[in-house]
């Protein structure tokens, strides 16, 4: 196994090849996770990519990605290539700097076949033209689509052939399915009516007929008093009596 270079000295053998003109503006990186990258002159791109895969002292032989970036403020897209060699274990990111009206520049595919779908990508969603793409077509949208949506300034269509393209709020979906707002609104008037039913049946708890018939059961007490006359029956005992007084005498 091999021993790879560092970045600067991948930049270095490569400003050595191509001179400063094609090859320049080195930025190292502390940020974890970032790495190291060079600018190349786009009409040389195709040419050093070669000589990264080809030259034994550098060996990057595998295109790990390829992306672009929107700059509106600076009107550039910039094509960034990760090659990586697996001899040697080290990596290369190098940056091409296309205008952001015209962005053209020569396909990668005939040093890296995995440029091939990566260029259709960067094509499709920021609109760079690659010279002597095999198959330069849209990739992840349909071809009659207008605009490439990673650039900042795209302005999505309200529809696409009466599809709309914004999606609506989940909830929005469900709520139709939901019983219709003007059921539970009857509701709400018939509540009322059982309300007013409440408030007719409060004076007939008011007048309290079971309360009225302790009144009626007084009136049996009330008879019980004219059923007394059985007792006028005893005025009788005296008639009776008086032919005892006569007796007695």
């Amino acid at each position: 196994m091999g021993t790879g270079m560092e970045p600067k000295g991948i930049y270095e053998a490569l400003q050595a090849k191509f001179g400063e003109e094609t090859v320049f503006g080195f930025q190292p990186t502390e940020h974890k996770g970032h790495d190291p990258f060079f600018f190349v002159k786009p009409e040389q791109a195709e040419s050093v990519a070669r000589y990264l895969r080809d030259d034994p002292a550098l060996a990057c032989n595998y295109m790990e990605c390829l992306s672009g970036v929107d700059y509106p403020d600076k009107n550039e897209i910039h094509v960034v290539v990760h090659a990586f060699s697996y001899k040697l274990k080290h990596r290369a990111v190098m940056k091409v700097a296309l205008p952001r009206d015209n962005p053209r520049m020569k396909t990668f595919c005939s040093v890296w076949s995995a440029a091939n779908w990566q260029e259709r990508e960067c094509w499709d969603l920021l609109g760079v033209v690659f010279e002597g793409h095999p198959d330069l077509r849209r990739i992840m949208l349909p071809e009659d689509w207008v605009g490439h949506p990673l650039r900042k300034d795209f302005k999505e269509q309200a529809s696409y052939h009466g599809i709309p393209t914004t999606r609506p709020n989940p909830l929005d979906l469900i709520a139709p399915k939901l019983p219709d707002k003007p059921k539970p609104a009857a509701a709400d008037k018939a509540a009322p009516a059982k309300k007013e039913g409440a408030a007719e049946a409060k004076p007939k708890a008011e007048a309290k007929p079971k309360a009225e018939a302790k009144p009626k059961a007084e009136s049996p007490k009330a008879e019980a008093k004219p059923d007394e006359p059985k007792a006028e029956d005893k005025p009788d005992e005296p008639k009776t009596a008086e032919p005892k007084t006569e007796k007695s005498e």
